[in-house]
């Protein structure tokens, strides 16, 4: 997921937290049906994050990418994650 969220800022200029929970859980597929429900997934990162839709965030933000990627793995996983595991996960990188 981190290498993920490094490569929407550099391929995609995305740099926002609404952009990428929308890139990486989309509201529809290519045929316009719907397939997640984005806004309550971006409210739900917001606030298990503390980090605000709009708000710009570098690639290189160790803080706030493992918040992001925490507050993430809440909602695709239903259990809040483990954030050592994730701090390993940014060391490798």
């Amino acid at each position: 997921m981190d290498d993920n969220l490094k490569s929407y800022g550099e391929k995609h200029k995305i740099n926002t937290l609404r952009g990428i929970i929308t890139r990486w859980a989309p509201p529809k597929d290519e045929k316009g049906n719907v397939i997640n429900d984005t806004e309550a997934y971006i409210n739900t990162v917001c606030k298990h994050s503390g980090i605000g839709r709009k708000e710009v965030i570098c690639k290189n933000d160790k803080a706030k990418i493992i918040a992001i990627i925490g507050a993430m793995s809440l909602v695709e996983n239903g259990v809040k994650a483990n954030y050592n595991d994730i701090e390993k996960g940014w060391i490798l990188l």
